[in-house]
């Protein structure tokens, strides 16, 4: 998994060209995804094999040996997940994320089998499958919860409305900006890319009104280096709307 993580990351940062003006970040949900799908057998598989051994009465207690595995592999794991969730969230990187997840995955996975061994050792077989099949559920819910985000991130959802909102803000503090019409977002692996249109008087220069859209540019930009770029449309609001609004106020 972390070979995909890296050749993903390769692409990601080649940028953008001719053939691909936004870049090639959309390649990092295309990772996450494999790796949620990976991640989703892998559950199903968990807990085929938990109600298998439940059903055919094959319980038997693991040797006390793997406990020691077992223990590396949690700590291993958790180390591995840490560093990988702080260096994803640093760089806010989906890849590298997802394969932090797969990290925990393996760690809840070893976690299982601690309590399974012990449990088993005690004199409780079911302890092995039932901590299985708890697992499982968990590897499950994960990789279906992130796996939908990263479809969603590769179909151009929109920033969550909090942060557009906060967007909104930023822009109507900017000295003569009326209104927003719109704000239109989209993630492509680390980057964000925004398309915005601001309405100014009508009564403005042109000079007056290029000088808005750049200090609207700059204010938006400098909010996060995340901001690849913000594409602002300039629109006049028409005098007689506001005469009328003026009137029914």
């Amino acid at each position: 998994m972390l070979n995909t993580a890296s050749v993903s990351l390769k692409i990601s940062d080649k940028g953008d060209d001719e053939r691909y003006p936004y870049g090639r970040g959309k390649v990092e949900f295309i990772s996450c995804i494999f790796v949620y799908s990976v991640l989703f057998i892998v559950a199903l598989l968990i807990l085929t094999g938990a109600i298998n051994s439940i059903y055919s009465g094959d319980l038997k207690a693991p040797s006390l040996i793997s406990l020691f595995t077992a223990v590396v592999s949690v700590i291993a794991n958790i180390i591995l997940y840490r560093l990988g969730l702080c260096a994803g969230n640093a760089v806010n990187s989906p890849a590298i994320i997802a394969n932090a997840n797969e990290n925990k995955a393996d760690m809840l996975s070893s976690i299982a089998v601690i309590l399974g061994i012990i449990g088993s050792n005690l004199g409780y077989t079911y302890c092995d499958p039932l901590a299985a099949i708890v697992v499982g559920l968990i590897i499950l819910k994960t990789a279906t919860t992130l796996g939908w985000k990263a479809i969603e991130a590769l179909v151009d959802t929109s920033l969550p409305v909090k942060k557009l909102k906060s967007l909104n803000e930023i822009i109507l503090g900017v000295k003569g900006v009326e209104r927003v019409n719109y704000i239109k977002s989209r993630q492509l692996g680390k980057h964000y890319w925004l398309d915005v249109e601001i309405q100014v008087s009508p009564d403005l220069l042109v000079r007056e009104g290029n000088i808005i859209l750049k200090v609207v540019k700059y204010e938006l930009m400098k909010i996060s280096d995340r901001v690849k770029d913000a594409v602002v449309i300039l629109a006049c609001s028409n005098p007689r709307d506001k005469l009328l609004s003026e009137e029914k106020a």
